[in-house]
């Protein structure tokens, strides 16, 4: 009898070791609001804030909970629990609170991209105006 028990006991200790830990839905919706919000930065064009105004209202709920998280001083104890870089989400939350300048250097640099890639069309438009017109006096160049 002895034996029997205790190959049961080892057989739930190993069980518990193998379990991973379930995915906190908080977290879940965060990642996935990141990875919108990197996607929406990686793109080739100017980034209005209507593109992702309403992705922040989505999850707010999210971004309300590790607020209080973080202002009650429990994310360490959170992020150890959910086997997450409490560095990570230090991170995240700058992102979160700054990301509207994110968007603003991210246009900043495609407009000059653009002004550069587009001064011959730019140049050319203006002619029938003005033909001592180039876009180069504009564009400091």
């Amino acid at each position: 009898m002895g034996f029997i028990r205790n190959l049961l006991r080892k057989k739930k200790i190993s069980n518990a070791k193998v379990t991973p830990v379930e995915k906190n839905k908080y977290v879940i919706q965060l990642l996935e609001f990141l990875q919108f919000l990197d996607s929406l930065l990686q793109t080739e064009q100017y980034i209005a804030r209507s593109a992702y105004r309403n992705k922040f209202e989505k999850y707010q709920e999210v971004i309300d909970f590790f607020t209080v998280l973080k202002n009650s001083d429990m994310l360490s104890s959170f992020c150890q629990k959910n086997e997450i870089q409490e560095e990570f989400m230090l991170q995240a939350e700058e992102k979160l609170l700054h990301f509207d300048q994110y968007v603003e250097l991210h246009n900043d640099s495609f407009i000059k991209k653009t002004m550069i890639e587009e001064k011959g069309y730019l140049d050319n438009i203006l002619k029938s105006v003005d033909p001592i017109f180039y876009w180069m006096r504009i564009s400091g160049g």
